[in-house]
């Protein structure tokens, strides 16, 4: 696109009768821009497309997920939610838009929000948002995320975890008693 300095230096030469092949020389534009720069009543307008993305029919749930204190889920958990329900996307359109909601999350007061911090090794991410009846469900839910946290990739490894496990048998000492 143009911009309006272009538009106006065109429409100027044009005025000026100076015939459209020596104005594409001069400017060093293509035949077809100078034609169409000549044509515009009003001076070109920049119009953002507006493109779709694998995540639109998830967004309200991200923003829950992501803005409401009682969640307060990060990048990779709610593509871990996203996926249990039908997402077949990355995981980078969710960060985008992650991005864009930032503000709005830094302007939440800080009465409706409290840190807790968790002791070494504890955290939060698979049991807050879930609701468990009883120990037993609880500890049916922990097993199915442990096997899928340990048969996916490893983001710095690149490795399968179980696979990974399996070699360094071999090379583990007994637990003492």
């Amino acid at each position: 696109m143009k911009d309006v300095r272009d538009w106006i230096t065109v429409k100027t030469m044009y005025k000026k009768g100076i015939p459209i092949r020596q104005i594409t020389r001069d400017l060093k534009m293509s035949w077809n821009t100078v034609k169409r720069l000549i044509k515009y009543k009003e001076e070109p307008k920049y119009k953002k497309r507006k493109y779709t993305t694998t995540i639109d029919k998830y967004l309200y749930q991200i923003q829950i997920w992501y803005l409401n204190p009682e969640y307060n889920f990060i990048g990779t958990r709610i593509y871990r939610e996203l996926k249990k329900f039908g997402y077949k996307g990355s995981i980078s359109p969710i960060y985008r838009y992650l991005d864009t909601l930032k503000d709005k999350k830094n302007n939440i007061s800080l009465k409706t929000t409290k840190r807790i911090e968790t002791p070494l090794g504890d955290q939060e991410q698979f049991v807050k948002g879930n609701r468990f009846n009883s120990m037993t469900e609880l500890n049916k839910a922990a097993g199915i995320f442990i096997e899928e946290a340990n048969n996916s990739l490893h983001s710095t490894t690149l490795r399968i975890t179980n696979e990974f496990f399996v070699e360094e048998i071999p090379h583990l000492s007994p637990v003492r008693m």
